[in-house]
């Protein structure tokens, strides 16, 4: 197959490669392809995207101790639960009772 220049393309290599790669690797390439096209030229460099996108994403931020919220009923004891407790109480829910083992067998 031809390009618009009329030289030979391997388009199929080119599709079995992004293929092949991972789709957070694809992700973070079309981010960074973005953030650059709204920056001037003489400042977008790989270096100073990279930096940006690490010093703002989540998954790069340090990790941190968080107290889990107290312990209000007894529906669950477990730290994740008061979590989920806590947002269901944010938004008028409440957890329904625990079902028979005949139930959770079924």
């Amino acid at each position: 197959m031809k390009d618009a220049r009329g030289q030979l393309s391997d388009r199929a290599g080119e599709m079995k490669f992004l293929q092949n790669l991972p789709i957070s690797v694809l992700l973070i390439g079309i981010a960074l392809l973005a953030q650059a096209e709204t920056e001037e030229p003489e400042t977008a460099s790989p270096e100073s995207l990279a930096t940006k996108s690490h010093d703002s994403h989540w998954a790069f931020q340090p990790l941190q101790d968080v107290a889990s919220p107290p312990a209000i009923d007894q529906w669950s004891n477990h730290p994740i639960d008061r979590f989920v407790a806590r947002a269901w109480r944010e938004r008028n829910l409440l957890p329904v009772a625990q079902a028979d083992p005949q139930v959770l067998l079924r």
